[in-house]
Formats: C-alpha cells, sequence, structure tokens
C-alpha cells in the first residue's frame, strides 16, 4: 500500500493496529481488503524491526531484546540513552542491525568497533570532494512526492571559500514553490 500523499509505502504497526507513512506522518486504520486487487485480510509482509524483534523474542525467549528505529528513538534523549543502552552491558550478547546498504563504510566500521578508521577514511574523501566542488542534480529527491508535492533536489559540496556556494544559491529560482534547504553549519 501506499500513502496518497507522498511516493512512500505505508508501513504496517502491529502495537498501534494502524498503518503509517513514515514521510507525512499519516496514520489510517488497516483496510479489511487490499486496495489493489480488493482480496480480503491483507496479509501484513515484510522484515520491518518490529517483526525482527518479535521472532526474535519468540526464538530466544530468555534474551533481553530493544529496538532502534524511527518508531522506538523519537526523542532526543532516546538517541543519548542508546549507547548506555546497546554498547555498555545493560543489554548482553549481539547487536543485530537490519540495514538496506550492510555493505556501507559506517556499518562496516561501527561492526568491527573502528571509529578512528572511518574517520580517517571519511576525513580523506572529504578533503579530496573539498578541492574541487561539485553539483548533483537536478534529480528527483529520495521522497519525489511528499505530503502532495513533487520534489527534486541538487547538491552542490564546495569549499565556501570558493564562491561556487553563493553561485548556485543565486541561480536557484525564487519560485515560492521551490525551498532551499542549507545546512546550519553552510549559513555562517
Amino acid at each position: 500500500m501506499r500513502c496518497a500523499q507522498c511516493d512512500s509505502n505505508l508501513t504496517f504497526h502491529r502495537r498501534i493496529g494502524r498503518v503509517v507513512c513514515h514521510a507525512c506522518c499519516e496514520e489510517l486504520p488497516v483496510p479489511k481488503s487490499c486496495p489493489s486487487c480488493t482480496a480480503p485480510n491483507p496479509r501484513h509482509l515484510g522484515a520491518g524491526s518490529e517483526r525482527v524483534g518479535l521472532l526474535v523474542k519468540k526464538l530466544f525467549p530468555s534474551a533481553r531484546v530493544s529496538r532502534m528505529d524511527s518508531d522506538t528513538m523519537v526523542r532526543r534523549e532516546h538517541y543519548e540513552d542508546a549507547p548506555e543502552r546497546f554498547g555498555r552491558g545493560v543489554l548482553d550478547g549481539r547487536i543485530v542491525v537490519q540495514s538496506a546498504t550492510p555493505g556501507h563504510p559506517a556499518i562496516v566500521a561501527a561492526a568491527k568497533h573502528d571509529y578512528e578508521g572511518f574517520a580517517r577514511a571519511e576525513s580523506r574523501l572529504r578533503a579530496e570532494v573539498g578541492k574541487t566542488g561539485q553539483v548533483l542534480g537536478p534529480a528527483e529527491a529520495p521522497i519525489a512526492r511528499l505530503r502532495g508535492r513533487h520534489r527534486k533536489h541538487v547538491l552542490v559540496k564546495s569549499p565556501r571559500a570558493s564562491g561556487a556556494f553563493e553561485r548556485a544559491r543565486r541561480r536557484l529560482p525564487d519560485d515560492p514553490q521551490c525551498a532551499r534547504d542549507v545546512p546550519r553549519r553552510a549559513r555562517r
């Protein structure tokens, strides 16, 4: 099922018994039939973290299971408390990471507890990109339609001193339908 306002799938949440769009926060009752084919009682498939957590609890009844996802991490304090809960002995055993990109350098480094190696590699990469600057796009945003509005994005990577950043900003239209999203550190 897709959100009527966004290019996002609706996710079934067993705890609240509703389907939710994680992009625009739309919540709907679970449909009694499939909106595509009208088959009754659609099944809730997928390997979301809620389902994985329930399965782990079922397979290992004595294990203490905790999740870290967009449903359980809603306030700043949840992120601040996470290292304590996950990495410093409160939960013994293993940490399992469910990811669409398990080979991403950040995840590989985290699995090895290699912050220093990741930071060195990331610093080298950022320094190399910063020497020349890049303009990527325009392209469809990862969620191309959000709350009924179509979105494109342009990414400008350049050192502030080069002037490329300001030139790119000036070329963006001042159309009220066009929003500029400039990171705080770039605004200084």
